[in-house]
This record gives C-alpha cells, sequence and structure tokens, in this order.
C-alpha cells in the first residue's frame, strides 16, 4: 500500500514516563518501514545513539533509541539489577507504544532489530526470549555473551528468531561471544561476532556493522564469505536466506 510520503522532523522525542527516547524517521518514506530498536547502556546520550545507527541501518528504517532508566522505578522493591532490568522493559514498552501513535501506518508490523548495548545487553537477550518473532534478530555490544548459550540460542530459534551478532571492542567480550557462537549457529540462527581492529574503535565497528547489516537482514551473514575483514562468523545456517 503506498502511503503519504512521511514528514519530518527527521529526528524526533517521544516522551516516556521518566525521561524521553529518540526517534530518527525515515522521512518521505511511503509504504511501512521496518524498526531498529537501541537499548541505551548507562549514561549514553539518546540523540547521539539514534544519529550513530541511523548512520549504521541506513536511510529505509525507524531507529528508535530507549534511554536506561537512571535508577530503579519508585514502584520497584527487591534486587536493584532486576529491578532496572525491569524498568528498561518498561522503557521500551511505553517507546513502542509512543511510536504506534504517532506513526501507526508508517511503522512496519515487525519483526524488528533489538540492540543492547552493554548494560542493556542481557535485558534485550531477555526480552526477546518473551517474542521471539517480533524480536527477531539481535545485536549484542560490548556485553550479553555470558547470558546467552545453547538453551537461549535454541528457544530463540523454535520461536522465530533469526539471528544474532555480537559486537566487541574488548578482548574480554571477544573471547566470550566467540565462547558462546557455535551454539548460536547450531540452532540455526544467523550468527557472528564482529571485533573492532586498529584505530578508532568507535569508529571501525561502525564501519563494520555497516558492511555487515545488509547481508545479515538477508540472512547472508553467517556464511564466512559475507562477513567484512575482522569479523567471524558461525556455520551457514541449513536454512536458505530470507526473502
Amino acid at each position: 500500500m503506498v502511503l503519504p510520503p512521511l514528514a519530518g522532523p527527521a529526528l524526533q522525542e517521544l516522551p516516556l514516563g521518566a525521561g524521553r527516547a529518540e526517534l530518527s524517521v525515515p522521512v518521505g518514506a511511503t509504504s511501512a518501514s521496518p524498526l531498529v530498536v537501541v537499548l541505551q547502556g548507562a549514561r549514553e546520550d539518546a540523540l547521539d545513539r539514534a544519529v550513530a545507527w541511523r548512520d549504521i541501518a541506513g536511510p529505509a528504517p525507524f531507529v528508535l533509541a530507549v534511554p536506561r532508566p537512571a535508577g530503579p522505578s519508585p514502584l520497584d522493591a527487591g534486587d536493584p539489577a532486576s529491578a532496572a532490568s525491569e524498568g528498561v522493559e518498561r522503557a521500551l514498552r511505553s517507546a513502542l507504544a509512543a511510536l504506534k501513535r504517532t506513526h501507526t501506518a508508517h511503522v512496519g508490523a515487525g519483526p524488528i532489530v533489538l540492540v543492547g548495548v552493554r548494560e542493556s545487553a542481557p535485558d534485550a537477550i531477555r526480552i526477546a526470549r518473551q517474542e521471539p518473532a517480533f524480536f527477531a534478530r539481535l545485536v549484542l555490544v560490548e556485553g550479553g555473551a555470558d547470558a546467552w548459550g545453547a538453551g537461549v540460542a535454541a528457544v530463540h530459534a523454535r520461536g522465530g528468531g533469526k539471528g544474532v551478532v555480537f559486537v566487541c571492542r574488548s578482548p574480554r567480550c571477544e573471547a566470550a561471544a566467540r565462547l558462546h557462537l557455535h551454539p548460536a549457529g547450531v540452532a540455526g540462527l544467523d550468527a557472528g561476532v564482529l571485533v573492532a581492529g586498529s584505530g578508532d574503535a568507535e569508529v571501525e565497528l561502525s564501519r563494520r556493522l555497516r558492511a555487515w547489516w545488509p547481508g545479515w537482514l538477508a540472512g547472508r551473514a553467517a556464511a564466512s564469505s559475507a562477513a567484512p575483514p575482522g569479523a567471524s562468523a558461525a556455520a551457514p545456517s541449513a536454512r536458505p536466506p530470507e526473502r
């Protein structure tokens, strides 16, 4: 269905119960557009994340950057880590609801790409386990590998999940990611590890993510030939590429 061209501005704020999410809009889109959601790490700026992931994901999708709550909600009690994790999910659900209200027709029905950065990477895994077919592709940046394993990979694949990529700047992250890469490939997920090379890690990872992104979304990035230099990939999935 052809829709009226999506109006700007290109960057928009979505108020949440506490704080705000930043939305990068595919201005001019005339059909329902896919969605990339970024769960930020602590003390990151939502606007910076929205702009950075727009550069990585290209012009087609909405890019929604969801802030990590600064502390537990007054409604939370008990374990602070659990409270913070629940706060991330509340912020995500609130941001998705706000997005649907403001851009109903132009937001695709799913599935979406869910990015978890550092402290929010384990939260991305936990949230995706609830709805693997919706949060079908996971990007885990500098975290989350210790929360991933054969059981998680199997649940994600059986529920309709498609892939996972670990993005690492530190040797510790890379070692943990490689340890958990094989189960993801065995489960039939398109899986890989992207590692920063020499020079500015942030710039280098952005460049490599841009090169990796289109093939991975098309289901081809599990093949080692599809990985850019400095990336490592799991054995190819037996499934044909998605269309």
